[in-house]
């Protein structure tokens, strides 16, 4: 059976407008991909923003300050270092709260509230300030004191820390770190009849020295 067709007058031809009216999802496609690059743009101006804020912020963070006071003491005197006995190192001075461990020292169980040390384990030989300063000279070398010694370090060093915030003082990455506060957590639960400690140079040190591993105190 053969098929006619019949031409359409202008009237009787379909608009675009007559397909949308007559087919709304084909209007809803349309506006979709219209909107398309429009989101593109607005995704590129909010990740050009984040990558500046990030730039930044990167480029104007400060810099942590090393504590490290090189390799013997009479280099860190001239590098303008002092030994801090709060934390048996010689630092810098932006890494020493004076005033806290002007406290620390008046807080001893010696004679006059000052810290009693010793050369060994036995409490035989004290040692002044000053030659338990010069350890720091011979790696491996350790001074002995009191447990209450070690229980206010940990406070202390506490204390420095939320200090910092309004001193400035830079904490050492050796002490500012969880491995110190689990430390001082197993000494809080056992301090034991004696402490010991060793003189550092290099307080950036996150890890302690190999030979603190090998140590038996008898």
């Amino acid at each position: 059976m053969p098929f006619g067709y019949q031409k359409l007058g202008n009237e009787q031809r379909l608009t675009d407008i007559d397909l949308e009216t007559r087919h709304p999802e084909m209007r809803k496609k349309k506006h979709e991909i219209r909107l398309v690059p429009v989101i593109k743009d607005v995704l590129l101006v909010l990740l050009s923003i984040t990558a500046v804020a990030l730039s930044f912020k990167l480029h104007f963070l400060p810099t942590r300050k090393s504590c490290d006071c090189g390799n013997s003491t009479a280099e860190a005197r001239s590098l303008g270092c002092r030994y801090d006995s709060i934390g048996a190192a010689w630092l810098p001075h932006h890494c020493i709260d004076q005033e806290l461990m002007d406290e620390f020292e008046m807080s001893g169980d010696g004679p006059d509230g000052r810290w009693q040390y010793w050369a060994d384990s036995n409490h035989t030989r004290l040692f002044s300030i000053e030659e338990v300063a010069e350890l720091a000279n011979t790696p491996g070398e350790l001074f002995f004191t009191t447990p209450r010694w070690h229980f206010m370090h940990c406070f202390f060093y506490w204390r420095k820390q939320q200090r910092s915030k309004f001193t400035g003082v830079t904490i050492e990455i050796r002490y500012d770190n969880e491995r110190h506060v689990k430390h001082c957590g197993k000494m809080f639960e056992d301090s034991g009849h004696s402490a010991w400690s060793y003189v550092e140079l290099h307080s950036d040190n996150l890890e302690e020295p190999d030979f603190v591993k090998d140590i038996v105190i008898m």
